[in-house]
Protein backbone atom coordinates (compact mmCIF):
# COMPACT_ATOMS: atom_id res chain seq x y z
CA UNK A 1 0.00 0.00 0.00
CA UNK A 2 2.93 2.66 0.92
CA UNK A 3 4.59 1.60 -2.17
CA UNK A 4 1.70 2.09 -4.50
CA UNK A 5 0.95 5.71 -2.75
CA UNK A 6 4.92 6.44 -3.14
CA UNK A 7 4.75 5.66 -6.48
CA UNK A 8 1.20 7.53 -7.68
CA UNK A 9 2.60 11.10 -5.54
CA UNK A 10 5.97 10.16 -7.71
CA UNK A 11 4.06 10.15 -11.01
CA UNK A 12 1.73 12.81 -10.23
CA UNK A 13 4.94 15.12 -9.12
CA UNK A 14 6.96 13.87 -12.37
CA UNK A 15 3.98 15.12 -14.29
CA UNK A 16 3.75 18.65 -13.06
CA UNK A 17 7.16 19.13 -13.27
CA UNK A 18 7.34 18.55 -16.86
CA UNK A 19 4.25 20.16 -17.35
CA UNK A 20 6.05 23.37 -15.69
CA UNK A 21 9.05 23.09 -17.77
CA UNK A 22 6.97 22.42 -20.70
CA UNK A 23 5.30 26.03 -20.18
CA UNK A 24 8.31 27.78 -18.87
CA UNK A 25 10.03 27.11 -22.47
CA UNK A 26 6.84 27.47 -24.55
CA UNK A 27 6.41 31.18 -23.02
CA UNK A 28 10.11 31.74 -24.25
CA UNK A 29 10.31 33.53 -27.45
CA UNK A 30 13.11 32.89 -29.91
CA UNK A 31 15.44 35.68 -28.29
CA UNK A 32 17.28 35.88 -31.66
CA UNK A 33 16.40 38.50 -33.99
CA UNK A 34 17.15 38.62 -37.50
CA UNK A 35 19.70 40.51 -38.17
CA UNK A 36 17.90 43.18 -40.70
CA UNK A 37 15.71 43.95 -37.30
CA UNK A 38 19.30 44.27 -35.13
CA UNK A 39 20.34 46.76 -38.15
CA UNK A 40 16.73 48.91 -37.66
CA UNK A 41 17.00 48.69 -34.14
CA UNK A 42 20.71 50.32 -33.98
CA UNK A 43 19.54 52.55 -37.03
CA UNK A 44 16.73 53.95 -34.59
CA UNK A 45 19.12 54.05 -31.72
CA UNK A 46 21.70 56.18 -33.61
CA UNK A 47 19.22 58.59 -34.65
CA UNK A 48 17.32 58.85 -31.54
CA UNK A 49 21.31 59.48 -29.91
CA UNK A 50 22.04 62.36 -32.51
CA UNK A 51 19.05 64.06 -31.68
CA UNK A 52 19.79 64.01 -27.91
CA UNK A 53 23.34 65.24 -28.84
CA UNK A 54 22.22 67.99 -30.79
CA UNK A 55 19.47 68.74 -28.23
CA UNK A 56 22.34 69.05 -25.62
CA UNK A 57 24.52 71.25 -27.64
CA UNK A 58 21.68 73.15 -28.56
CA UNK A 59 20.85 73.48 -24.41
CA UNK A 60 24.73 74.50 -23.66
CA UNK A 61 24.51 77.11 -26.54
CA UNK A 62 21.46 78.68 -24.89
CA UNK A 63 22.73 78.47 -21.56
CA UNK A 64 25.98 80.00 -22.46
CA UNK A 65 23.81 82.95 -24.00
CA UNK A 66 21.50 83.11 -20.63
CA UNK A 67 24.82 83.26 -18.30
CA UNK A 68 25.88 85.95 -20.39
CA UNK A 69 23.03 88.61 -19.87
CA UNK A 70 23.15 87.21 -16.53
CA UNK A 71 26.66 88.35 -15.52
CA UNK A 72 25.46 91.69 -17.93
CA UNK A 73 22.95 92.18 -15.47
CA UNK A 74 24.93 91.58 -12.41
CA UNK A 75 27.44 93.74 -13.92
CA UNK A 76 25.24 96.69 -14.31
CA UNK A 77 23.63 96.45 -11.12
CA UNK A 78 26.60 96.37 -9.14
CA UNK A 79 27.87 99.78 -11.10
CA UNK A 80 24.75 101.33 -10.54
CA UNK A 81 25.16 100.71 -6.61
CA UNK A 82 28.59 101.77 -6.64
CA UNK A 83 27.25 104.82 -8.30
CA UNK A 84 24.58 105.63 -5.85
CA UNK A 85 26.93 105.22 -2.93
CA UNK A 86 29.21 106.86 -4.44
CA UNK A 87 26.68 109.73 -4.79
CA UNK A 88 25.94 108.83 -1.34
CA UNK A 89 29.10 110.00 -0.03
CA UNK A 90 29.84 112.63 -1.76
CA UNK A 91 26.17 114.38 -0.54
CA UNK A 92 27.22 113.31 3.08
CA UNK A 93 30.75 115.14 2.74
CA UNK A 94 28.50 118.54 0.82
CA UNK A 95 26.36 117.81 4.02
CA UNK A 96 29.06 117.99 6.56
CA UNK A 97 30.92 120.94 4.75
CA UNK A 98 27.46 122.91 5.09
CA UNK A 99 27.74 122.48 8.47
CA UNK A 100 30.99 123.52 9.21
Amino acid sequence: MRKQVFYIISIITALIWLAVIFLLNKEQENPVQPVSRQNEETAEFKRRLELMEDRIKQQIKENGILLENLKNIKDTYVMKREESREQAEVEAAAARNRRE
